[in-house]
């Protein structure tokens, strides 16, 4: 008898065990529902990227690279000075997929659109499938789906331009598959989860955190000798690595590449300056919490000292479960499902943060504060969320007759309803209705980006929004130095008048100074309250070219 014919056995689905009719449909039930949350995950990406998928900076990135791949360009981008730098930053994956299904014809934006559906679909049907497969119980996979397709970041996460969609797709696949593994022994189905895993790398290179889930899980669950799960354990390490190694590989072979990051090993001051990580995790972690954001702002340490209490409640929970379990001699805690996606969810989440704190210490460029937000910690979430239903099955198995056992989840998918709902709603209305960021109606038909269009090819263009330039109208532009850097003057100067390398351009070369009206909030970042101040003194004496209902057009006065 395998696991997984033991954990049938011992789980109490009644509406299986009926004779006749009900027997033969117990796959009929399970497929409907699970069809009817793909559904909705499909109607809710459709019905949010009305106008478009929204893109910011890294979004309309990704775009470009797979427009400059299909136009025979190159994967990268093309520089103000000309210079065309090839990708190293970001993983290849999700652009390469966005050519892929731009060679068929289809313009990108869309191709976008309904690659977030696919994705959408699949996320919501792997966590289904993952928690009816450790649990055997239909409406925990269906609930476990419903909380997930609530979730607003995961909502903003899949109608954007994102590789986050793909990289969830990636790792969801190989967390089924691992599971099935464990059960069944089968290499054919540790290649294609080792191959996965693998993906998820060079999609978002954080991706390593869960590959080391996998190794580990493997060394703990996996079947027969030890020389066995050794070598089970290299084969899927070396196939997670392959794609990476390639894909480094063919960077270090492009005239002038250089590594995504540099490394500096700098140990001074180290836990001052994991503050921001701290403080990220728990703001987000609290967020999870249902309605604990409804009330007044709670201070740090009483969120932290919540947050503490409610992780040593569940994890009394889980030790209380794992101890009643493991005197079963049917099935060891260990070949137990829902015991292992706990533990490899434990495990990705510690290592997750591990990488995720290493990269913003001591990698260069460093990661912003800001960056450690929900995007950046949405894997986690999908963690936490496994566990919570996994978490579930194990207390249902170990207390089948207690009434709190199957309350409680009830309750607790309740309340995260009642709470993501709304906000989810909310958010899609607004996308709905104008898109965001560089696909936002108002930059379909900004005046000034019109204006520059009509621009020749010979001026070189100076502006706070290059991004939007090289999406809109696939013209390479220089920043303004000081935005840029974040660096302020400290005396306040015409632009044209320093002698930074765009200001000379600028002065001597006859460039446009372009500048939207999203530069002032931009100056706010850098000068505060000064920043009236220093957009009146840049723009003090040109020559304007066009003043526009969202920005203006300068050039240098000519003696």
């Amino acid at each position: 008898m395998t696991a997984l014919d033991a954990q049938e056995k011992v789980a109490d689905e009644s509406w299986t065990s009926r004779p006749g009719q009900m027997a033969e449909m117990q796959w009929i039930v399970p497929l409907l529902l699970l069809v009817a949350v793909s559904a909705a995950a499909a109607a809710i990406v459709l019905y949010a990227t009305n106008v478009a998928p929204w893109a910011f900076s890294d979004g309309a990135g990704y775009l470009m690279l797979a427009r400059n791949v299909l136009s025979g360009q190159g994967l990268g981008l093309m520089r103000a000075s000309g210079e065309f730098q090839t990708l190293s930053m970001q993983p290849p994956l999700y652009p390469l997929s966005l050519v892929a299904l731009g060679l068929t014809g289809v313009e990108l934006l869309t191709a976008a659109r309904w690659l977030d559906v696919a994705l959408f679909v699949i996320a919501i049907a792997m966590v289904a499938t993952i928690i009816y497969y450790v649990s055997r119980r239909v409406w925990l996979g269906v609930a476990a789906a419903a909380v997930a397709l609530a979730t607003p970041s995961l909502v903003t996460l899949y109608t954007g331009t994102l590789s986050e969609p793909l990289y969830f797709a990636a790792s969801l696949g190989s967390l089924l598959l691992l599971l099935l593994y464990f059960d069944s022994v089968r290499r054919r189905i540790l290649v294609v989860a080792a191959v996965l895993a693998g993906l998820t790398v060079v999609t978002r290179y954080l991706g390593v955190a869960y590959v080391g889930a996998g190794v580990l899980g493997l060394l703990l669950f996996g079947s027969g000798t030890r020389w066995r799960r050794l070598l089970d354990t290299a084969l899927f390490a070396g196939l997670a690595a392959l794609p990476t190694v390639l894909w480094f590989a063919w960077i270090n072979a492009q005239e002038g590449s250089a590594a995504p990051r540099q490394w500096v090993w700098d140990f001074t001051g180290l836990w001052a300056r994991t503050e921001p990580i701290r403080g990220g995790l728990v703001a987000e972690f609290w967020d999870w919490i249902p309605f604990a954001n409804a009330a007044n702002a709670v201070p740090y340490r009483y969120q932290l000292g919540i947050l503490v209490v409610v992780g040593a409640a569940l994890a009394a929970l889980l030790l209380a479960s794992a101890a009643s379990l493991s005197g079963d001699p049917s099935i060891p805690l260990r070949r137990q499902s829902a015991w292992q996606l706990i533990c490899l969810m434990g495990i990705f989440t510690l290592t997750y943060i591990a990488v995720l704190s290493g990269v913003f210490l001591f990698g260069r460029p460093p990661l912003d504060a800001a960056d450690i937000d929900q995007r950046i910690l949405t894997p986690v979430y999908f963690g936490v969320l496994l566990s919570a239903f996994a978490l579930v099955s194990l207390l249902r198995r170990a207390w089948p007759q207690k009434r709190w056992v199957m309350a409680a989840p009830l309750i607790l998918t309740a309340l995260a309803l009642a709470w993501f709902v709304p906000r989810s709603w909310r958010e899609i209305q607004r996308l709905h209705a104008t898109s965001a960021g560089l696909t936002a109606q108002s930059w379909m038909s900004s005046e000034t980006m019109e204006s520059a269009r009509s621009l020749p090819e010979a001026i070189s263009i100076i502006t706070n929004e290059s991004t939007a330039m090289m999406f809109h109208l696939d013209r390479p532009s220089y920043d303004v130095p000081e935005l840029l850097r974040g660096e302020p003057q400290s005396k306040f100067l015409r632009f044209g008048d320093g002698e930074a390398g765009e200001e000379r351009i600028f002065r001597e070369d006859g460039a446009a100074l372009i500048l939207f009206d999203s530069v002032y909030w931009q100056l706010r970042g850098v000068y505060d309250e000064q920043a009236d101040a220093r957009l009146a003194s840049m723009v003090e004496g040109l020559d304007l070219y066009a003043d526009l209902r969202d920005g203006a057009i300068y050039f240098y006065p000519r003696p």
